[in-house]
């Protein structure tokens, strides 16, 4: 997690101490209602407390509630990276029963991942804490974890195991909420696993209790639970008769998913029965709301089914038509898992090298705070020295430019605006030409200068953003209009491919020298006649993927390594002349980094061209409300 704190050395007083307080308890109560509030509160509350160790509780159940909060909105990373920072925390404070509730959270987020093998030792770990606390609580939810992943990994035998410890737990601590819950999870297992009798017994108890607590959402939900297992035992009537109610309560509350879940199980009894025409109504609505609802694996089952009642009914083209897309829609599903794999095994790698550090910084924060002091004090005398000198030569510089710019104005420049050297002497042809040298030059230096003070200004955190919402595909299209005539002086081409209408809130004219700096690479280190690719594309609902491909020298393997440096001198040299000041990339990496992205280098090695990958949040649909 970014660090949101300032440093604060003053004690608590009581009225800031209450904001505090109250800003931890909203956090809290929202973090799985309103996540995005929640992170709002959250993060109002860490500015507050920044290193302040007095205040270590509160900024621990802060941490907690933030993590579950980002893991609700999908930002698994920074999720992970907050319950690890409350662990620690709740760990200096010997809170056992706080440390069991950031293993769960841990534990959850690896099971969204798919990486069930952590989820299952976070949730063991968070058991054996509870275990040993005697929190009954504690134990009923962890088993109830442990039974939700097992389940996930189709192992039944096991997950019924801990459902039913779950179950029995819950009904000896007496909330009816959380028995319905389990009585639910169990029959869920039990259905999956194909014993319907004892999944329609644990359905009925949990439908009992949802009526008893009028809980239609609940109700609506196991009505039709209730109905698909009386499919599965072949008695259609009773199962039509829970679907019915099912779907009135469903409409009643607009409980879509449950709804689409009735059309399909309406469908598949209109199936079994060779009723065509109510199979292909049913399972049409089921299509239809499954897409609406961004479902592609019940949607690619739905397609499926319609595809064997096109087959039954010899309606040949309809039913190749829909298993392409059941296919398709199958295959893209499976895509998603495994990029929830890759990136549990990118945020795995995350939290072990989170913890070596963290573990490191414990063992010498004490003989390093000292060194830390003169370093800090070293650095700010360079970031002063470097700030200063830059301002004091900017201005001279600019009266360069100016001054060398006038001179060919006025000297060489005929009244057709065409520079007439036909009519000028040897020395004024010399004079022009170093003008034009001290005009290069001083431009070089002015640009260096400009890059240096953005670099230390970011570097110092005294950069600020002006954030506002713009359509990124147009700053894009933008800036490749603007190097489509260097890129021709080289006989280059730029070949791009934007995706219309994205929207991100950001600083543009910072964004917009992100985009100049990596196209001007680009052509810089590419020779003629090559191409270079630019691409805008979204990668979900939250982020979009700016692609800049070149045909150019690439990056050796000792160049990926110190690529993003300042003043780094790589391999590559340009290819016409141009000058590099060596801050261009590292300015675009703090710059992107700022805005809450990130950018990558790829290349498969010198002479085989290169890739820079730049990944920028986008605007959601609560930002452009909020907004």
């Amino acid at each position: 997690m970014p660090e949101l704190a300032i440093a604060i050395d003053a004690e608590p007083n009581d009225s800031r101490l209450n904001r505090l307080e109250e800003l931890a308890s909203l956090a809290k109560k929202l973090r799985d209602a309103e996540p995005l509030k929640c992170q709002f509160y959250c993060e109002e509350a860490l500015k507050m407390i920044g290193r302040e160790s007095s205040l270590n509780l509160i900024k621990a159940d802060v941490l907690l509630s933030y993590s579950v909060s980002l893991y609700r909105t999908g930002n698994y990373v920074q999720g992970l990276r907050s319950a690890e920072q409350a662990k620690i925390l709740f760990e200096s404070l010997n809170d056992q029963e706080s440390i069991a509730r950031c293993l769960s959270a841990m534990g959850n987020i690896y099971h969204d991942l798919a990486d069930y093998a952590s989820a299952i030792k976070f949730h063991q770990q968070s058991l054996n804490i509870f275990a040993e606390l005697g929190d009954n609580e504690g134990i009923s939810n962890a088993y109830n974890n442990l039974g939700i992943v097992f389940s996930s990994t189709q192992d039944f035998s096991q997950s019924i195991i801990f459902f039913e410890k779950c179950l029995s737990l819950r009904r000896a601590l007496g909330n009816r909420k959380d028995i319905a819950a389990a009585e639910m999870n169990l029959a869920n297992s039990y259905s999956l696993s194909g014993n319907s009798l004892l999944a329609l017994e644990h359905y009925e108890n949990a439908l009992a209790i949802f009526r008893e607590e009028r809980n239609q959402y609940g109700a609506s939900l196991t009505l039709a639970n209730i109905a698909n297992e009386h499919f599965a035992l072949r008695s259609f009537g009773k199962a039509r008769l829970h679907l019915r109610e099912s779907q009135a309560l469903c409409e009643e509350i607009n409980n879509q998913r449950a709804l689409a879940f009735c059309y399909k199980t309406f469908g598949e009894i209109s199936l079994a029965e060779a009723l065509w025409q109510d199979a292909e109504f049913y399972l049409l609505k089921a299509k239809d709301l499954y897409a609406e609802l961004k479902s592609p694996k019940e949607q690619s089952e739905v397609l499926t089914l319609l595809s064997d009642l096109y087959a039954k009914q010899r309606r040949f083209e309809q039913a190749f038509a829909s298993l392409s897309s059941a296919s398709a829609l199958k295959e893209r599903f499976l895509n998603e898992e495994k990029q929830k794999q890759i990136s549990a095994l990118h945020i795995r790698y995350e939290s072990e090298r989170f913890k070596r550090e963290s573990e490191i910084y414990r063992q010498r924060s004490d003989e390093l705070s000292e060194v830390n002091r003169s370093l800090r004090e070293a650095n700010q005398f360079k970031l002063d020295l470097i700030s200063l000198v830059s301002h004091d030569l900017k201005n001279p510089l600019q009266t360069i430019v100016g001054f060398s710019d006038l001179i060919k104005e006025i000297i060489f420049f005929s009244d057709n605006g065409a520079p007439s050297f036909d009519a000028l002497k040897d020395r004024l042809k010399e004079a022009y030409l170093m003008a034009e040298g001290i005009s290069r030059a001083s431009d070089f230096m002015l640009s260096l200068i400009k890059d240096l003070l953005d670099s230390t200004a970011i570097e110092a955190h005294n950069l600020k953003l002006d954030i506002q919402l713009h359509s990124l595909s147009e700053l894009i299209k933008l800036a490749v209009i603007a190097y489509l005539p260097v890129a021709s002086l080289k006989q280059q081409d730029i070949i791009s491919d934007i995706e219309p209408n994205l929207l991100a809130f950001i600083d543009a004219q910072r964004i917009k020298q992100v985009l100049h700096n990596l196209i001007d690479n680009a052509i810089k280190f590419s020779p003629t006649s090559k191409r270079i690719y630019i691409s805008l594309k979204r990668l979900d609902s939250n982020t979009a993927e700016i692609r800049i491909r070149d045909e150019g020298q690439g990056f050796s393997e000792e160049d990926l390594k110190k690529a993003f440096g300042r003043f780094q001198k790589l391999s590559s040299i340009p290819t016409g002349k141009e000058r590099s000041t060596g801050l261009g990339l590292a300015l675009c990496k703090q710059i992107v980094e700022l805005h809450r992205g990130s950018i990558r280098i790829e290349s498969a090695g010198k002479n085989q061209g290169a890739t820079i990958v730049a990944e920028l949040l986008l605007a959601d649909d609560s930002d452009l409300h909020t907004s």
